[in-house]
């Protein structure tokens, strides 16, 4: 990935809208073939879990009811896709459920492309029109909006809180950040870093916001059917194969190594990497990096969940001072190649989780790579 100095002058907005429209259609063609499939799966489960609520949210964890119900309005679907979040996330689908699967699902894609697109467009007015080009190419949020799921939300909400933080409403961050409780487990090591940075402001409205979380989904269904629900054998049959994940158990599987001890080691690792990194490093350090370590350290995190590194990728291109190797790995982390690596035998498919460990050293410690490179004379709007 060329840097706009070498490229002798900065990327001409129409010349990055012509370039990302390409892109845009290009990937929406192929994304196309993805949403039969995220309408009566994915998608599906979200829809499920506002229509129980409606009627008897004590059972939205029961699986018979929960199987039920989607059989009657996806007749033929090969498998019973249950909600796997926490209660509360189930009211944001309530009033989806008030119209027929169909519509319902093409308002829930038009909403996550609307998403995307005012990430787009933040994004180029931060960081340049390069940003646009990159935007489009980057192949984990328009995935994850095909397959039905809520990650161009999510990654809306992740950009919002670091730029909460970033203009000193450290409250309302913690607040955006106790939303990303709907998907808890890929966030695991904020409060880890925010009460090790001793970000009490932020640790403020985030222990505020999940305690009001808590309490919802605690009213509307009981902890124990949801434990139950997630310890439930007859789930292990809804996850692709563990080498298809984004994360240290991947990397673990896909070179043989699939033992509990290696596993802690990488997960320790990773802990390490993000713990360590120096009280006076930069917000887009710490807060970025510890997005991307939660990543890592989940058992089951997919592809389209790389969504939330596109700020920190995005900071890293359009950065002058980058050196050249974490350039590199910010282009690599760009392209569509990496993440249909997944689709190769072993220990190819560990491509993908191999790029988020690499992401997490780009983006935790800078230092650790030599700039390789002269500070472009461009002006440049990262904060990397």
């Amino acid at each position: 990935m060329g840097s706009p100095a070498k490229a002798g002058r900065k990327l001409e907005t129409w010349e990055a809208v012509t370039v990302a429209f390409i892109g845009a259609v290009f990937f929406s063609v192929m994304c196309s073939s993805i949403l039969p499939m995220g309408r009566t799966h994915d998608f599906l489960a979200l829809y499920t879990s506002g229509v129980i609520v409606k009627t008897d949210p004590t059972r939205l964890y029961d699986p018979d009811l929960g199987s039920q119900v989607e059989h009657a309005l996806a007749p033929g679907i090969p498998m019973f896709s249950p909600l796997v979040r926490p209660a509360f996330s189930a009211l944001f689908y309530v009033p989806l459920s008030w119209m027929p699967l169909a519509p319902a699902f093409n308002v829930w894609i038009g909403m996550g492309i609307a998403a995307a697109l005012s990430i787009w467009y933040w994004a180029f007015r931060r960081f340049g029109p390069e940003a646009l080009v990159y935007c489009a190419f980057f192949v984990p949020l328009g995935v994850g909006i095909a397959h039905g799921q809520d990650t161009a939300f999510v990654t809306a909400l992740a950009i919002l809180a670091y730029v909460a933080a970033e203009r000193g409403r450290k409250v309302l961050c913690g607040l955006l950040l106790a939303l990303l409780l709907a998907k808890f487990h890929l966030f695991l090591l904020v409060p880890l870093v925010l009460v090790k940075r001793r970000e009490w402001r932020i640790l403020a409205g985030y222990v505020s916001g999940a305690l009001v979380a808590i309490s919802v989904s605690v009213a509307l269904a009981s902890p124990q059917s949801y434990l139950k629900l997630l310890t439930d054998p007859r789930l292990e049959a809804l996850s692709p194969s563990p080498e298809m994940m984004v994360n240290v158990h991947a990397i673990a599987v896909n070179f043989g190594l699939d033992f509990m001890l290696v596993k802690i080691l990488l997960i320790v690792g990773v802990l390490v990497t993000v713990l360590s990194i120096p009280k006076d490093a930069p917000l887009t350090q710490w807060f970025w990096a510890a997005i991307c370590g939660g990543l890592l350290i989940p058992a089951h995190t997919y592809g389209y969940d790389a969504s939330l590194l596109l700020m920190p990728i995005l900071g890293i291109l359009t950065d002058a001072t980058a050196s050249l190797p974490r350039r590199w790995i910010a282009g690599i982390g760009v392209i569509p190649f990496p993440y249909f690596m997944t689709l190769l035998p072993k220990p190819f498919a560990a491509g993908p989780a191999i790029l988020v460990v690499l992401l997490l050293f780009a983006i935790a410690w800078p230092e650790w790579f030599r700039r390789s490179v002269a500070p472009s004379s461009v002006p440049q709007t990262s904060v990397t």
